[in-house]
C-alpha cells in the first residue's frame, strides 16, 4: 500500500568515470559502495558497537531502507512522524561526510510524498520532487524540499538545535544553456560539513578528497561543482564526531560509535 515518506534521490558524482577508469573490480567497487551505505546509516541510528558484513546487503536497518542503480541512490524512511525526518536528515549527514572522505561526493534532494516499494517496484511522487531538486544543483550537497519542514507535525528546530544538522544556505543553481552557474537559491541543506573537520580540515585535503576517485581533467562545470563544495565545506566545517571503519579478525567489519544520535 501507499504510505506517506521521506524519500532521498541521490547522485553518485564522477561515477561513470570512475566505473569506466578505475582499475578494481566492479564487484569491488559495488562492495566498497555498500560498506559505506550501510557503516554511515547504521552509525546514524545506532549508539553502540556494529557488525557490518563484507557481503553487500543495503537494507540493514527498517528504518531507512536504501536502494541504488548505477549512479543513482534512494533512500526512504519508514513514515513520516518527526522520528523519520530525524533519521533521514542523520543519515544523509553521516552519507555526504563519509562518502566525500572516500571520494565519492553524492549530490541530492530531500522530498516527502506517497511512496509504493515491492520489490523491484518503487513509485513515489516524492521521488519525484528529489529527482529534480537533485539536478538543478552545482555541488556536493542535498536541498530538503520546504514540504518537509512545512507540516504540523514536524518541527524544523528538532535538528537544528542544539546540533546544526540543516543549514540556510545559498545553493548554486546550474544554468540550463551553459557551464556557468545561473544564480543561487536559498534552501535549507543538509549540513554534512559539521562532520569533516577532523579528516579534511583543510581546502586542499576537500579538494584531494573530491578527486581521489576520478583523476580525469575537470571541466568548466565540474570545476565549479569543485569550488562550491570547497566553499559550502570550509563555511560550515565543524567537528563532530564521524566514526572510523575497521575489520575484525573474522574478515567483518566493525563500526565504534561513541554516542547515540537517536532513540530506536
Amino acid at each position: 500500500m501507499d504510505n506517506m515518506r521521506y524519500v532521498a534521490f541521490l547522485d553518485i558524482l564522477g561515477f561513470s568515470q570512475l566505473v569506466e577508469n578505475s582499475s578494481h573490480t566492479h564487484e569491488q567497487i559495488a562492495n566498497k559502495m555498500a560498506d559505506i551505505f550501510q557503516c554511515s546509516i547504521l552509525s546514524a541510528l545506532r549508539g553502540k558497537q556494529v557488525i557490518v558484513e563484507k557481503i553487500p546487503n543495503l537494507n540493514i536497518s527498517n528504518k531507512i531502507k536504501i536502494l541504488q542503480f548505477s549512479d543513482s541512490v534512494i533512500l526512504f524512511t519508514k513514515g513520516d512522524s518527526q522520528v523519520d525526518f530525524n533519521n533521514m536528515v542523520l543519515c544523509l549527514n553521516y552519507l555526504l561526510a563519509q562518502a566525500l572522505v572516500r571520494g565519492y561526493p553524492l549530490r541530492g534532494g530531500l522530498s516527502i510524498g506517497q511512496l509504493y516499494y515491492k520489490h523491484p517496484i518503487l513509485v513515489s511522487d516524492g521521488l519525484i520532487k528529489a529527482y529534480r531538486f537533485e539536478g538543478k544543483q552545482a555541488w556536493s550537497g542535498v536541498i530538503i524540499d520546504r514540504i518537509c519542514y512545512e507540516r504540523e507535525n514536524i518541527d524544523l528546530q528538532k535538528v537544528i538545535e542544539p546540533r546544526k544538522l540543516v543549514s540556510y544556505e545559498d545553493v548554486p543553481i546550474k544554468s540550463d544553456h551553459s557551464d556557468c552557474l545561473d544564480k543561487h537559491e536559498k534552501h535549507y541543506v543538509i549540513n554534512w560539513p559539521l562532520f569533516i573537520g577532523e579528516r579534511m580540515p583543510s581546502e586542499k585535503e576537500i579538494v584531494d578528497n573530491f578527486s581521489q576517485n576520478n583523476d580525469s581533467p575537470r571541466d568548466s562545470k565540474a570545476e565549479i561543482i569543485l569550488q562550491e563544495t570547497v566553499r559550502f565545506g570550509l563555511k560550515n566545517m565543524g567537528y563532530e564526531y564521524l566514526p572510523t571503519f575497521k575489520y575484525n579478525e573474522t574478515g567483518k567489519k566493525v563500526l565504534l560509535l561513541v554516542r547515540t544520535e537517536l532513540s530506536e
